[in-house]
């Protein structure tokens, strides 16, 4: 009787769904201006297959550009989102100083937009590379590996310009 329980119990386990990375219908990265002349640009990256980038100040390009990415490298970018628990991060991280860049990450999950502002990203770990300490609200360790893979995406892919805008709104 016990391994019949048992079993069963597997049986009803193993049939629920685990959490599908086919949720996650729409990626993002938007990084904001400094004192100084980091780039200001946005990276929209779609499920469907469509990107967009809208390059606004000191970027690699300006203006509105679409793309292409492959369904492999949305759901990469999909994995580790969920690997890295995206979706149960705070919505605001910070170092203590001031005019630093922000990265805002988001992602659209089952209709349901998720940004986390970052704001300072990589300079806790410059600030540790060069001996000093940093006074920085705990982000994630995987926060900073989402930018940089999104943005290592993004520049894999074709971008074709279809407009010197650079106004193109944000959906923060």
């Amino acid at each position: 009787m016990g391994a019949i329980f048992l079993i069963l119990l597997f049986g009803i386990v193993s049939a629920t769904p685990a959490q599908s990375v086919g949720q996650i219908t729409e990626i993002s990265l938007s990084r904001t201006a400094c004192f100084g002349r980091c780039p200001v640009y946005e990276v929209i990256l779609r499920a469907d297959g469509t990107a967009t980038y809208i390059g606004r100040r000191f970027a690699p390009r300006t203006g509105t550009y679409r793309g292409k990415i492959s369904n492999r490298g949305f759901n990469k970018l999909a994995k580790l989102l969920t690997a890295r628990n995206f979706f149960n991060f705070e919505d605001h991280y910070a170092v203590r100083a001031t005019d630093l860049p922000s990265a805002t990450t988001s992602a659209l999950r089952d209709g349901v937009r998720k940004s986390v502002q970052d704001y300072g990203p990589g300079f806790e770990e410059d600030m540790r590379r060069n001996g000093q300490p940093t006074e920085r609200e705990h982000a994630p360790a995987g926060l900073l590996e989402i930018e940089r893979a999104i943005d290592a995406v993004a520049a894999r892919i074709k971008w074709v310009k279809v407009s010197d805008d650079t106004t193109a709104p944000s959906h923060e």
